[in-house]
């Protein structure tokens, strides 16, 4: 089973883990890190200490690091932020307005790129011509 190692990182301090732990995966070794983040909130507040400037660093058995976990994300965790689901018509609608967006962007870019290199050429001639 693959090793995981919570490094733990406090206003810019680090901790190494040193021992690791063995998870079957990194998304169990995630979840793993999110409840210790989840119970070390209430202590770290307890010694007035911001759990918002606080991060684990996961990294496996090769040290490369996996992936970060800010504390903060416990916090967001709490909201409940799923959208409503717009209608099929409107997500459609909102799908055929960006495309003829797009397009009509596209070709003021290829008019304006069109302009800039005219003004090149015209440029180099000036340059190019006796005084």
């Amino acid at each position: 089973m693959p090793r995981y190692y919570f490094n733990f990182r406090q206003n810019g301090h680090l901790t190494p883990d040193t021992l690791g732990s063995e998870f079957l995966s990194a998304e169990n070794a995630y979840l793993e890190a999110f409840n210790a983040a989840q119970e070390m909130w209430t202590e770290l507040l307890s010694e007035r200490h911001d759990p918002r400037r606080c991060s684990f660093e996961i990294h496996d058995e090769d040290g490369n690091l996996l992936f970060v976990l800010p504390f903060w994300e416990i916090l967001e965790s709490c909201h409940d932020y799923r959208p409503e689901r717009p209608a099929i018509l409107e997500t459609f609608r909102e799908s055929v307005a960006t495309v003829t967006y797009l397009r009509r962007a596209h070709g003021e870019f290829l008019r304006e790129m069109a302009s800039a290199q005219n003004t090149l050429r015209e440029s180099a001639a000036l340059i190019a011509a006796p005084l």
